[in-house]
């Protein structure tokens, strides 16, 4: 009785294994289709964070954040500089 039971068992697990490697993938289902066809609203509200640049139209250098734009910090920009700080958008 114990070897019909692992003959079953593994005929069924064979038969799992075909099944997960079929050439022809599951079609997907219908709301997908329209997801995939209409723009996400996020997307489009997304914009440029701004800058705070001096009147040379560069980077300000800062020593705090008083020396900043609104909303701006003043820290490290590692794309910048390693040792000197600059004006960062902090949100």
């Amino acid at each position: 009785m114990t070897r019909v039971v692992m003959v079953s068992v593994m005929i069924s697990g064979a038969l799992m294994l075909m099944g997960g490697c079929s050439s022809s993938p599951p079609p997907p289902p219908a709301h997908a289709a329209a997801e995939e066809q209409a723009p996400a609203p996020a997307a489009a509200a997304v914009q440029a964070e701004p800058e705070c640049v001096d009147a040379k139209d560069q980077k300000v250098q800062c020593l705090s954040d008083q020396d900043c734009c609104p909303r701006f910090v003043c820290g490290k920009d590692p794309e910048l500089s390693h040792s000197q700080s600059y004006c960062i958008f902090g949100g």
